[in-house]
This record gives C-alpha cells, sequence and structure tokens, in this order.
C-alpha cells in the first residue's frame, strides 16, 4: 500500500517529520517525495522548508534542509523540553503549584484559552501549564513557563547542553506577536528540528518519565488537525507541535507542523 501526502498550498511551510524504517516499503519513493515538496512549494508561491529522517536508519530527505525559517509556535516544544529538564534536575515539580494573576496573562488580541477561562488568574500545577503550551498552543502559559525557567537564555543553554545547534529562541511570544520581524529571529532550520525531535525520542536531555509526558501532550495535541496528523491514516501514532503565523500584506511568515511518527507495531 501506497501513503500520499499532499503538502497544502501555503506562503510558507516548515515541515518536519519522522518515520520509522518499518515504513519504508509502504512510502513515496526518495525522488517522489522530492517531487511533492517541489509541488508544493511551487503552489506556495513562497518557500517550503522540509526534512524527514528515518530513526532506525538515520537516512534524510529534505527540501531546503538547512535554511532557517521561523519556528513560531513549534518554538514552544523546546520550551516544554527545557522545563522538563529543570524538573529532571529538581528545580521543579510537575505538581507544583503557581498562581497566574491577570498581569501575568498574554494581552489579549493574543490566543490563551487559559486567560478567557480564567480571567482573573487562577492557580495551576506545572503539568497544567506546559501541557495547554504544548497542545492547544496557549501564549499565557508558554510565555510563564519560559520566564520562570530563566528566559530565552534557559532554553538555549538546555538546547547547547543535549547538542542542538540551529535552534533559536530569542523572544516571548507577546514580543514576537508586537512586532512582525522578531519572528524571523526566532527560528530552525528543518534538519535542526529533526535532530530535535530523534534527541526527544531518544530521550536525551530528559528522563524517561519526562520524554514520555512530553510526547503524549502531543501526541494529544489538536491544533493543526489538517498538517502532518490529518495527512496520514489514523492508525499512525503522531506526535506533534504546530505553528502558524499571522497574515500581513496577503503573506503568511509561515506555517509548521514538527513531529514523530510511528507505526502501530512501533
Amino acid at each position: 500500500m501506497t501513503y500520499r501526502y499532499t503538502l497544502p498550498a501555503l506562503a510558507c511551510l516548515c515541515l518536519f517529520a519522522y518515520q520509522p524504517a518499518q515504513a519504508a516499503a509502504e512510502t513515496l519513493t526518495r525522488d517522489e517525495v522530492l517531487q511533492e515538496f517541489k509541488s508544493a512549494e511551487n503552489k506556495s508561491h513562497g518557500t517550503v522548508g522540509a526534512a524527514a529522517m528515518d530513526l532506525q536508519t538515520g537516512k534524510r530527505i529534505d527540501i531546503n534542509g538547512d535554511k532557517p525559517f521561523p519556528m513560531q509556535s513549534v518554538y514552544k516544544m523546546p520550551i516544554a523540553m527545557a522545563a522538563l529538564g529543570q524538573v529532571d534536575a529538581g528545580k521543579f515539580a510537575l505538581d507544583q503549584k503557581f498562581t497566574l494573576k491577570p498581569e501575568d496573562y498574554a494581552q489579549k488580541d493574543i490566543y490563551s484559552p487559559i486567560r478567557d477561562k480564567n480571567p482573573d488568574g487562577g492557580t495551576f500545577s506545572l503539568l497544567d501549564l506546559i501541557r495547554p503550551t504544548v497542545s492547544i498552543s496557549d501564549n499565557s502559559t508558554s510565555d510563564y513557563i519560559m520566564k520562570l525557567i530563566g528566559g530565552p537564555g534557559a532554553v538555549m543553554t538546555f538546547l547547547t547542553d543535549i547538542g542542538t545547534s540551529q535552534i533559536i529562541v530569542k523572544n516571548y511570544e507577546r514580543e514576537i506577536q508586537s512586532d512582525w520581524s522578531l519572528q524571523y529571529k526566532n527560528s530552525s532550520t528543518p534538519y535542526a528540528m529533526v535532530d530535535l525531535l530523534g534527541r526527544l525520542h531518544l530521550g536525551e536531555g530528559l528522563t524517561s518519565g519526562s520524554r514520555e509526558t512530553l510526547l503524549q501532550i502531543m501526541r494529544d495535541t489538536t491544533t493543526g488537525p489538517n498538517r502532518i496528523k490529518g495527512k496520514l491514516p489514523k492508525s499512525l501514532i503522531v506526535a506533534h507541535k504546530t505553528g502558524t503565523s499571522g497574515v500581513r500584506d496577503g503573506v503568511a511568515g509561515a506555517t509548521n507542523d514538527a513531529g514523530i511518527i510511528t507505526l502501530p507495531d512501533g
């Protein structure tokens, strides 16, 4: 059986995906995948950046794999990884409670379900803050967590410590949302994101418990239903994080999805 993945026409698409080796016989050939990438780029009237790697063999395929793209909310995945790394180091606990005040929330024109449900503030466990940061891309919880763990510098330190390069986290969401140019300073190459996903899969930098916590949250992600997850058979398991920019002068900065795809037999 052949599974065909249709990439949507977008102003800019960064797609980072993994497949186990067992899928090799059921997927498009290398040339066909490259043609799909190029076709999507032509339709988008923009630049497509995509990379895929077989976790068992390390073989990769890409288009513009070494070109930096704005991550958008995909960057909340490394933020969550850095937070879980500090949990593993004993600095925090997943059940530790934190009180968010109205001034901790993202401004009202920025997406934040936790703010909308708790306008006067509320008390939440760290896990209750990490979960919406990744699964529904809440901007208030993302900013709160990054500030809690030490800001963008702490995220960069975590990424450096686990050996990841070419992923840059410089700003909070409230800053990015207020300045169009800042999205391009919070970037990743497709290869770098594939590398980070591989490290997450292997548990590098995280304990097995923290790794599984994040992967389950990514499996539960509800954003981007027509991206990686929506283009695959439902029998496949997809742990992913999406990212979407606004539109300016009819052009989107980037529309992204990054994830790990696993066959039912593992």
